[in-house]
């Protein structure tokens, strides 16, 4: 039988958290890398231009810095108000069709949602405050780290993609960490269609039955937020998975990443807890783009 690999220590990182223990700054740092940027930057100017001559030049070049920091800081003001809209726009809905319009993928998503709290009550919350805000970047896209207080006195963390320069939708599937399915209903019924699991996901050492073979295949230790259940994922070393698996390993320097990973348990498996990573669909927990569309 499959023994445990050694304890990860599988801390309850969220995904956009994961490197290097990198904590969001709070928003007042904004404020204060903005002053200490605006005067390093005249000071640079005061010591490269020099001259009476040049003292009007320096002038209007100070001006122009004052300027850019006070449109950047009126931007800020601006997507920080967006943030609180649609979060408390979100927080508030008392049912799936009144939060749909606040969510990426809403047609998608929709079924999605009413499964999902057909058995989980889905109770308004108020919004506090918003503690901390991150720009994150995945594939190419932006998106926003949010982590904001409740008024029930709960912390919660949300990522919102920035869909426009101002408009945002919340990444719903990322902040519940949906999955197909219960991870202990999928190792008890063990079906071999492919299926798209958020995970945590470490490096192993654990070859076993089908992937008994550590020349053939490179082993992973996959976890799951709110269970204590786990599995062993492989890429077969070479392939195209299993390249980008690396990369995203050498690029973070993490032990424990956040994955959306495409997994099937092969046909016949001897392995109760085995399964073939088959795709790395995001190196976060969500969608770049919706899957259903073509």
């Amino acid at each position: 039988s499959e023994e445990p690999a050694p304890d990860t220590g599988n801390p309850e990182i969220q995904w956009e958290d994961a490197r290097a223990g990198r904590r969001p700054a709070p928003l007042g740092w904004f404020v204060l890398i903005g002053l200490f940027l605006l005067v390093v930057g005249v000071w640079a100017i005061a010591r490269m231009v020099t001259g009476e001559r040049k003292l009007e030049e320096r002038a209007e070049v100070v001006e122009a810095l004052v300027e850019a920091e006070e449109e950047t800081d009126k931007d800020a003001r601006i997507l920080m108000g967006a943030v609180e809209e649609i979060l408390t726009k979100y927080l508030a809905a008392t049912t799936v069709a009144e939060r749909l319009p606040t969510v990426r993928h809403p047609g998608r998503v929709a079924p999605l949602m009413e499964d999902y709290y057909r058995t989980r009550p889905l109770e308004p919350q108020g919004l506090r405050k918003v503690d901390y805000l991150r720009p994150v970047t995945i594939g190419q896209r932006p998106f926003l780290y949010v982590r904001a207080s409740l008024q029930n006195g709960r912390t919660e963390p949300f990522v919102l993609e920035q869909e426009s320069r101002f408009g945002l939708k919340i990444d719903w599937e990322s902040g519940v960490a949906y999955q197909p399915m219960p991870i202990e209903e999928y190792l008890s019924t063990k079906p071999t269609e492919a299926m798209d699991f958020r995970v945590y996901l470490a490096k192993d050492a654990h070859y076993v039955f089908e992937f008994a073979d550590a020349e053939r295949y490179r082993s992973y230790f996959l976890t799951f937020k709110g269970s204590e259940e786990f599995l062993f994922g492989y890429t077969e070393r070479g392939s195209e998975t299993d390249r980008q698996l690396l990369d995203y390993f050498a690029r973070s320097k993490q032990a424990i990443l956040p994955a959306l990973l495409r997994v099937r348990i092969p046909e016949g498996a001897a392995a109760r807890r085995s399964v073939v990573i088959e795709e790395l669909l995001a190196t976060r927990w969500a969608y770049l783009e919706d899957p259903t569309e073509p």
